[in-house]
């Protein structure tokens, strides 16, 4: 099975052939993953991460990653203005800085010392973003939303077996300055652990936090479940305390072998393999209503 990548939702598509390319060529799974997740970072397209993704309620475009090594080192930049990407900086923080997280302004001056050139106030916010922020400043289309949702949850192990996850978002649409959902934060947005495997939450941010499901689902992983089965019980957790709670979360073992569910159907996953290549699967519930289609 192994190199294998998994990654969330229908958007993630080139990411994850991209990640699968440097795989192939030899390129570990850390850069594999970074590599991956900033081609849709970068994605205009994409309008829930990075540049294609909605500012706060001033405008202004405030980015969360994290990024885990299964080895237990981490790493995350909250509220990061400036940058059209969060993931490397992420990782940078996993790898260069003697903290875990950093915020804001501090996030920034890191980011600046690694050597990533923040970009101009102007350059940060693409067409789309410009017009909606104006319409929701004067309070016209607040119906309208993106045709996709959710933050990217992406892991990665390659051919020697090192294991790498990473989450980011632009964050809910038009958020308070500073809001904070569960994607840069380990053991909610993402968990990884080289002696089980690795998982990555997407969904409403403010109500899953709580729930800290990728640990959750690497736990019941170490306890004996497959990524099918840990996935499921986590979400039937989720759904017994709250029913209208929009989740989804991923799962890898160490063998490459990955499961998915969701407390609403719609849920879409792409995962590729050297052995079997590129594939796409939905993950429906023939008993739970559609993914709303939101900016979360």
């Amino acid at each position: 099975m192994l190199p294998s990548v998994v990654s969330t939702w229908d958007f993630s598509k080139r990411g994850v052939e991209t990640a699968g390319e440097l795989l192939k060529s030899g390129v570990g799974s850390a850069e594999a993953v970074e590599e991956g997740v900033r081609v849709l970072e970068l994605d205009e397209s994409v309008p829930t991460v990075g540049y294609g993704g909605l500012p706060n309620i001033e405008g202004v475009m405030q980015l969360d990653a994290g990024f885990m090594n299964g080895d237990g080192r981490c790493g995350a930049v909250m509220a990061l203005e400036g940058y059209r990407t969060a993931v490397g900086i992420a990782r940078r923080v996993m790898d260069r800085s003697r903290h875990t997280v950093l915020a804001g302004e501090g996030a920034k001056k890191f980011a600046m010392s690694m050597g990533f050139q923040p970009e101009p106030p102007e350059n940060l916010l693409n067409e789309y973003a410009v017009r909606r922020v104006k319409e929701e400043q004067q309070g016209l289309n607040r119906a309208e939303g993106p045709v996709h949702t959710d933050t990217v949850g992406f892991i990665c192990i390659d051919e020697v077996g090192d294991l790498n996850v990473a989450c980011t978002t632009s964050g809910m649409q038009f958020k308070d300055p500073g809001r904070i959902g569960d994607s840069p934060i380990i053991g909610a947005g993402l968990f990884a652990d080289k002696s089980v495997g690795a998982a990555t939450a997407t969904g409403d941010g403010d109500q899953m936090i709580r729930f800290c499901l990728s640990f959750l689902v690497v736990e019941l992983m170490r306890m004996g479940k497959n990524p099918t089965e840990a996935c499921n019980i986590a979400i039937d957790r989720v759904l017994e305390s709250d029913p209208d709670c929009q989740a989804a979360v991923t799962a890898m073992d160490m063998e490459g072998v990955t499961g998915s569910a969701a407390t609403r159907s719609g849920f879409v996953t792409y995962e590729w393999t050297n052995a079997s290549g590129l594939q796409r699967r939905t993950h429906d519930h023939p008993e739970r209503p559609s993914w709303r289609r939101k900016c979360i």
